[in-house]
């Protein structure tokens, strides 16, 4: 039509009153751009801040002290706002020492949360979470354990992912408080003396490691060469180590175990220089646990070595086991390797490392001929057979090292943590985990096991609404666990039926992962306000405006995300706007209404004969959709063009007809002239009348009047007596 503004089409999004939650689910603070599951103290992040609803275990390794720079964790346990009468019965924070262990859990509504030396801040309240902060003093080994959230409602139980603190720095500690050793002399080194064991210092016995210190765990002593001369006292070259150490790679293929000992295999091709050579620690600066130097307590002097002595004709000897067993802890810096000690002329031995048969992976350091050293982040893919081959003339070694990287399970895939499902339906969701040697599954925090009858009696005592819930075992395959629920009903009445939260976890010797979905179980729609309450048939008449209203009672669906439009027989408004239908310029909607306007154009009018007008609700699901992908087929919960039910309560009729049907164009002239012509023609025949009557009773004077004067019928007033028409 032309002049007319295009008018916009019905996209309503259900706008209600949000009903609080019943059911309890942990929420991010914000949502971070990835989730961090290991952290490093002292580092760049304080306090360091994690959110229950972390997908999977979290790791704090404490390796060092500064005393501006104490540890702090702040744990956010928050959850969705809840109802008044769902608020937190209990709102634990937990801690277990080890795992499996003794867990220790304090409400803050009884007691701050007090863990031997850590002491816990909590700020919130019953319908929204606590957060719980504490500075974790790394002097004491009591901050080592698992911390956790472990929240209860009359809806059931919901425990967060744990955060494992290790106090790498209070082992350390303990293990650099042992005794010192006086100052020992080496005689001149030559090839043959070579591998070489030195100690550092007195180890007391007091050095136990934790159970979860593994392969990698990092030393804290240092060995390093000073220059030095037979000038120089022992000082000089203390200093010198500490202002300006000289590397021990520098001259020495070598490795430095766990507790100090530093192995000696060969010499590099660095030129030789005047050095002594000290094993210290920066967490006792002030101890030197080992000294070496050459000559003699008399006469101290620089090591020397000699590279002219040949190296003498003896059989290839291995100096330490031919298997070993290596447990590394998953970790984004590590610094993990294997190492061999054997004897073998360096000039005619030949040394490979393979790892399964095959070459070493890409992304490996280049080896040396005794130690392999592994990337900074250990991952599960490093797990395998290991070998160091040393071949010299007919003789030959295999150093294998059986190699499993462990640590808690991964979440490779989490499950939604929404899943919404018309009642009748099946709820079915998956998640991936990584790792887990057992699994388990929760149903609002119950543990539950679907081929246990008496596992099911005890849920139903407790959760009376799931009596009709068929809860299938889960599917696993590999590491990909399948959740199915049937028989989902809505109760009338209930404000959330069948609906419960489910909770899979991958459990392992090191950690569990756990991945929790709420399951909003919804009634099927309830129809307010119909369509077919507005059907429009005889008359329908095009001149006026016509409206249909569509109301839903939309009070369930707080969770979902709910879109309403309209389909003029059976094509959605929007399509007729892009395809530039005629009948969209007179269609606009206000709310949930739709209105057709006047439609003056008989032509155009006959395009809204036999017409059905159908509203359309879709229900998503949010956690599924966003703004551009909102036909994506998952995500879509509900849409009432498939169902059968309501099709024809959503459907309103109109039959919009012209008000009249007008002749053409010319007979209207010719008739309207018609019309003209016939009234002069009276009047004519009228006025003629009268001057004949008048002039046969001799009032003529009436022709002479001054009105008659003027007229256009003086003539015929004049006309001879006798003649007339």
């Amino acid at each position: 039509m032309k002049g007319l503004r295009p008018l916009p089409l019905l996209l309503v999004f259900a706008s209600v009153v949000i009903a609080k939650e019943q059911f309890l689910r942990f929420i991010p603070t914000a949502r971070p751009e990835r989730e961090v599951y290991y952290y490093e103290s002292p580092g760049s992040v304080s306090p360091i801040e994690i959110n229950a609803s972390v997908s999977q275990q979290v790791r704090i390794r404490i390796s060092d002290y500064l005393v501006n720079e104490i540890p702090k964790l702040r744990l956010r346990c928050l959850v969705e706002e809840l109802d008044e009468d769902a608020a937190l019965v209990t709102a634990y924070l937990c801690r277990r020492i080890t795992l499996p262990g003794q867990e220790e859990c304090i409400d803050p509504k009884d007691r701050s949360p007090t863990f031997n030396d850590v002491v816990f801040s909590a700020s919130g309240n019953r319908l929204r979470g606590y957060t719980f902060f504490a500075e974790l003093h790394a002097t004491t080994a009591q901050s080592d354990g698992f911390y956790y959230c472990k929240f209860r409602n009359k809806r059931g139980d919901l425990i967060s992912n744990y955060v494992q603190v290790q106090n790498v720095y209070y082992y350390q500690k303990l293990m650099v408080d042992r005794g010192l050793e006086p100052a020992r002399y080496l005689p001149t080194l030559t090839s043959s003396m070579f591998p070489m064991q030195l100690d550092c210092g007195m180890p007391s016995g007091a050095e136990a490691l934790p159970e979860w210190a593994g392969h990698s765990f990092p030393s804290p002593f240092r060995w390093s060469f000073c220059s030095f001369s037979e000038k120089d006292m022992e000082f000089q070259c203390v200093n010198r180590v500490r202002n300006e150490p000289i590397r021990v790679s520098e001259y020495f293929e070598s490795v430095v175990f766990t507790n100090g000992t530093l192995v000696l295999h060969r010499r590099t091709a660095a030129a030789w220089k005047d050095m002594a050579l000290l094993c210290t620690s920066h967490l006792r600066p002030e101890a030197v646990y080992s000294s070496f130097y050459g000559g003699s307590e008399g006469h101290r002097k620089p090591i020397s070595y000699d590279p002219y002595v040949p190296y003498p004709d003896e059989p290839l000897e291995p100096l330490s086991p031919l298997f070993q067993h290596v447990k590394l802890e998953k970790s984004p810096h590590s610094r993990a390797y294997l190492s061999a000690t054997y004897r073998a002329n360096p000039k005619s031995s030949r040394a490979t490392w393979r790892k399964d048969g095959s070459r070493l992976p890409s992304n490996f350091p280049t080896p040396t001929s005794y130690v392999l050293t592994f990337p900074d982040s250990i991952q599960s893919s490093f797990s395998g057979n290991y070998t160091l081959t040393v071949i010299e003339g007919s003789s030959r070694l295999d150093f294998r090292y059986e190699v499993i990287v462990v640590g808690p399970p991964e979440v490779i895939r989490p499950s939604p943590p929404l899943v919404l499902v018309m009642e009748g339906k099946t709820a079915e969701f998956e998640c991936e985990i990584d790792g887990f040697n057992s699994r388990y599954l929760e149903i609002n925090g119950v543990q539950f096991f679907p081929a246990s009858t008496r596992a099911r009696a005890s849920l139903v005592e407790q959760f009376p609404y799931l009596k009709d819930v068929q809860i299938a075992p889960l599917d696993v395959q590999g590491s990909r666990l399948k959740y199915q629920a049937s028989n989902l009903l809505f109760t009338p009445g209930s404000a959330f039926g069948s609906s419960h939260t489910v909770t899979i976890i991958g459990a392992n010797l090191y950690g569990f992962a756990r991945v929790s979905t709420f399951v909003n179980v919804l009634p099927r729609p309830k129809v307010l306000d119909a369509p077919t309450h507005y059907h429009c048939l005889k008359p329908c008449l095009s001149s006026v405006e016509h409206v249909y209203d569509c109301q839903f009672d939309l009070t369930r669906y707080q969770m979902a995300r709910v879109e309403q439009t309209w389909d003029l027989n059976g094509l959605d408004l929007s399509k007729l706007r892009e395809d530039k239908d005629d009948r969209a310029d007179y269609l606009v909607t206000e709310g949930t209404k739709l209105k057709i306007l006047p439609v003056p154009d008989p032509t155009k009018a006959e395009l809204f004969a036999s017409s059905n007008l159908t509203c359309r609700l879709r229900i998503y699901n949010p956690a599924m959709t966003d703004d551009n992908h909102r036909e994506n087929a998952a995500a879509v919960v509900y849409d009432s063009r498939s169902d059968s039910h309501l099709q024809q309560l959503l459907t309103g009729y109109l039959n919009l007809q012209p008000d009249v049907t007008p002749p053409p164009a010319t007979a209207s002239i010719s008739w309207i002239a018609a019309v003209i012509i016939a009234i002069v023609v009276i009047i004519a025949i009228g006025a003629l009348t009268a001057c004949i009557v008048m002039h046969a009773r001799g009032e003529t004077y009436m022709c002479k009047s001054h009105y008659f004067s003027e007229s256009f019928l003086l003539p015929l007033c004049n006309r001879s007596p006798g003649i007339y028409f």
